[in-house]
């Protein structure tokens, strides 16, 4: 096993999205990548993240009944997880606009490809240990 793949090992991504098909989609592609992963279709679980908390969060926008969007300006306002990068994914035309209001700090447009989606991962996770907390 590499240094980078026990690195992986390590990160854990949770994924929040009310279709169970991209969930399962998702969470095969990350474990495969070998990446820990966790999954939820309510907007509740969340707000109600407990430690150990992810190292990355997939939020859609359209959650049934819920706005990724609030959620996503929700876990930014709160100190105890403002830290972890969002990734907002959804079909909106209006993707980026909408991840740039909320402070996601990035999108997966869907349909998605396995190639964009590890990219962003590895992007957001590679360096989060060595990088200190953002303070305002």
């Amino acid at each position: 096993m590499t240094t980078a793949t026990a690195q992986k090992e390590k990160k854990t991504i949770m994924i929040t999205d009310d279709n169970e098909a991209i969930l399962d989609v998702m969470t095969l592609m990350l474990e495969d990548a070998g990446y820990a992963v966790k999954t939820t279709v309510d907007g509740n679980d969340l707000r109600n993240m407990q430690e150990p908390l992810p190292d990355l969060l997939f939020l859609d926008i359209l959650l049934s009944g819920e706005d990724g969007a609030e959620l996503c300006k929700s876990l930014k306002a709160n100190s105890k997880t403002k830290h972890i990068p969002v990734i907002m994914l959804s079909a909106n035309g209006s993707l980026e606009k909408i991840a740039k209001d909320c402070g996601a700090e990035g999108i997966l447009a869907k349909p998605f490809s396995m190639k964009d989606m590890l990219a962003l991962v590895e992007q957001h996770t590679t360096s989060q240990p060595i990088t200190p907390p953002r303070y305002e």
